[in-house]
Formats: structure tokens, sequence, C-alpha cells
């Protein structure tokens, strides 16, 4: 469930049964993210946010990668590993505020 800051909430987001997605939390998400951030190059971890990226089953940890303050990339972190692409829905991602 998201809720916003006045209170109300925005969306919610259900898993088939047998989801493994939620057996990350927010930090090991952050650490296994970690090795697509090149902080060398001045990038570092933004905002983490549970998704549903695409077809029926593919709930991900969604990761913005910064670089001076804008976002440049996403890292998704699923328990089989990880992927990422540019912002933006070109892999179908919904979000829980289905966007």
């Amino acid at each position: 469930m998201r809720v916003l800051p006045d209170g109300q909430a925005a969306a919610s987001i259900a898993y088939r049964t047998g989801s493994d997605v939620t057996a990350l939390d927010t930090a090991e998400a952050l650490q296994q993210a970690g090795s697509a951030i090149a902080a060398h190059l001045g990038e570092r971890a933004g905002s983490v946010l549970l998704v549903h990226d695409g077809p029926p089953g593919r709930e991900a940890w969604r990761v913005e990668v910064l670089r001076d303050d804008r976002v440049v990339r996403w890292v998704f972190v699923t328990p089989g590993g990880t992927y990422n692409r540019a912002p933006g829905n070109a892999g179908g991602e919904q979000g829980v505020l289905g966007q």
C-alpha cells in the first residue's frame, strides 16, 4: 500500500502466490544494486520502490541511480538477480502507483 502525505491511499499492489520478491527488504535491495552503481563516477542510490515490472509475476525492487541529483538509470533487484535500464516505461513498469 502506498500512502500519500495527506494520508490517502494512492494504490496497492497484490502479489501472486509464490512471489519471492517480498523475501528481500529495502536494505538487501540497495546492497544488491550497489554493484551497478558507479560511485567513482558520482553515482549514488536514490529512492527504492517495490514495483510490478511488466507481465504477471515480475515484481522487483526498483532502485534509482542518481548522478548530479538526476535519475540516470533504474536498477531492478529480484531474488534471481538484477537488471537495469534508462528511466521510463520501456519495460512496462507499472509501480505501485500504476503510472
